[in-house]
């Protein structure tokens, strides 16, 4: 080779020609092109330039992929008792001419180190720059790089490169398997309309439950959609549900009598709701499960740049700890011991407050609150150990189950003090609508806000944690003061439209049935023997209810009541 070399540098320099043209051209020669606009070099590795010892494995999650595919989960498969590490960065190649080609990838991301440990795998997610490019049908390889250096050293280990090979394909116009049946549960199920083409599998949008398994008893299961994306997509009530039996899943049929309603999803937005099967003709039993979803960025009829996608959550019933009776996966407060230490408390993860020490799992007041944000029920333990030795547990739930004031609409705070570790001795219970701050602590209130718990003094507060507690209670006082504001800026409306009834508009405004408005209520107030009634306080329920706050001379601290409202929408005039 180096002959060669000699050879053409002497022609070179007897001819006159430039050396650096002579070798541009020569590399121009192994290039080709792709895409008809981007020019591909032939890959610098060879087989050697790999680890092929079988220590270490690197595969694509499947083989194939259709050809609208975003992003592809790689695995790397340790055997061995050292735990390497490796990077977001990835080389991507294509199999052109019976030869590996180098796919540019534009990428501003940082190396960040992943953890391969011993005797275990791990996953990631490689997405390749879909600005630029698609991925047409062929074969490809992804390149990762392991290695155990620190501090500049290599280790025992060392660096080396692997490579997974994967083909995309149109696979969404292969024939769809014919579906067959399945005796289960004393029903006869189809097996699954969707291959795995039929999902998103796309980072775009996440579809989770909230527990990964569920006890055989429990009602309801709720589940979170994160919109990773810039538009607004829309979904709506209607779910599936899938068993997986004999390596396969099956349809389970869902008699429901919903319409499909369209909800709203925000850019960048994350929802919470609860999903329920009918319980009335069978339950179920021990398994692997999916719900299945719709997502659509639909305007008018017209699909959008996102269009229609499906997507799914799994989940299993099994041994669990979040049963029927236990949803939150809490013991009860009577199967608590009498004698409940704080080492208990801490592995029960209750929230642990130690008068004049410290707080432990505080992070559960921030969970608790994310749920209360997403309209989830939820469920938040606190338990204090005081200077003298008392115990203190409060149960906070926040739920719609049977409601005193709301009757099953809208969600309430379950408040449950059990002081029966102390002098007291006593469990006391009581439902409040809101959750309000004074800036520095946070308490139950049946008032908005502490405004207003200030202006109409009367009714005690319950109170729950403070500033003092650590960083996530302060940001959790942070989170009720916006709830605030943003709760009497959404009252101030609605008592604006509410206290000009019908004559607001003569479409698409609220009123009361037999045309009641609020001079009406205060009539009946008066009626019922109230002295001066006023409204204080608002609170609306998309059932079609307000929840009314009054106050009268004779009533000072307050009563509430309860008014059907309808909505009349343009078409109704």
């Amino acid at each position: 080779m180096k002959k060669w070399i000699c050879l053409i540098l002497s022609l070179c320099i007897l001819c006159n020609i430039p050396i650096i043209q002579v070798f541009a051209e020569q590399t121009e020669q192994n290039t080709i092109k792709w895409h008809n606009h981007i020019t591909l070099t032939p890959s610098p590795y060879t087989e050697q330039d790999f680890d092929n010892s079988g220590a270490v494995t690197l595969r694509t999650e499947y083989s194939k992929y259709n050809n609208d595919v975003e992003n592809i989960t790689y695995i790397f498969q340790n055997n061995t008792a050292m735990s390497p590490t490796f990077g977001i960065d990835t080389e991507l190649e294509i199999y052109l001419n019976e030869q590996w080609y180098q796919i540019p990838l534009h990428r501003g991301i940082d190396d960040v180190a992943f953890v391969v440990n011993a005797k275990s795998e791990a996953k990631n997610m490689f997405r390749w720059n879909i600005e630029d490019y698609d991925l047409s049908e062929g074969k490809y390889r992804i390149i990762k790089e392991l290695s155990d250096m620190q501090y500049g050293k290599l280790g025992a280990f060392g660096k080396k490169k692997y490579y997974a090979v994967f083909e995309i394909k149109n696979l969404t116009a292969q024939k769809s398997i014919p579906q067959h049946t399945i005796m289960w549960n004393d029903m006869e199920l189809k097996s699954t309309k969707y291959s795995k083409q039929d999902f998103d599998r796309s980072n775009d949008v996440e579809f989770y439950t909230q527990h990964t398994v569920y006890d055989k008893d429990i009602k309801r299961i709720a589940y979170m959609i994160e919109n990773h994306t810039a538009l607004e997509l829309n979904y709506g009530y209607h779910d599936e549900l899938e068993v997986f039996l004999n390596g396969e899943w099956y349809e389970i049929p869902l008699h429901r009598d919903i319409d499909d309603t369209a909800m709203t999803l925000r850019a960048n937005g994350k929802i919470g709701d609860v999903f329920y099967w009918n319980k009335e003709e069978y339950d179920l039993p021990e398994g692997k499960y999916r719900m299945i979803k719709e997502l659509n960025d639909f305007v008018g009829g017209v699909t959008g740049e996102f269009g229609k996608r499906r997507y799914y959550a799994v989940f299993e019933i099994g041994d669990s700890q979040y049963t029927n009776d236990t949803p939150y996966g809490y013991d009860k407060l009577e199967h608590l011991p009498k004698e409940y230490t704080q080492q208990m408390a801490i592995k029960n993860d209750d929230v642990v407050l130690i008068e004049g020490g410290k707080s432990i799992n505080t992070g559960n007041i921030q969970y608790f609150m994310e749920d209360v944000a997403l309209g989830l029920p939820s469920f938040l333990r606190i338990t204090r150990y005081l200077k003298n030795g008392d115990v203190i547990i409060t149960d906070l739930e926040y739920t719609n189950w049977g409601s005193a004031w709301t009757k099953g609409f809208g969600y309430e705070y379950y408040y449950t003090c059990d002081s029966t570790r102390t002098k007291n001795n006593t469990i006391a219970t009581e439902v409040y609508p809101y959750m309000i701050t004074d800036g520095n602590n946070a308490y139950l209130s049946h008032w908005s806000s502490w405004e207003n718990k200030q202006k109409y003094q009367g009714e005690s507060v319950k109170y729950l944690f403070s500033k003092s507690n650590g960083q996530l209670a302060e940001n959790a006082i942070k989170q009720i003061e916006n709830d605030m504001k943003e709760r009497m800026n959404r009252q101030s409306a609605e008592y604006k439209m509410l206290k000009r009834g019908k004559e607001y508009h003569d479409c698409d405004t609220f009123y009361f049935r037999r045309e009641k408005n609020t001079e009406y209520i205060l009539q009946m107030e008066r009626n019922k023997g109230r002295k001066n009634p006023q409204i204080t306080d608002i609170k609306w329920y998309d059932e079609g209810k307000f929840l009314i706050k009054l106050v009268s001379d004779d009533r000072k601290e307050g009563y509430r009541a309860l008014y059907d409202i309808r909505y009349k929408s343009v078409t109704e005039c």
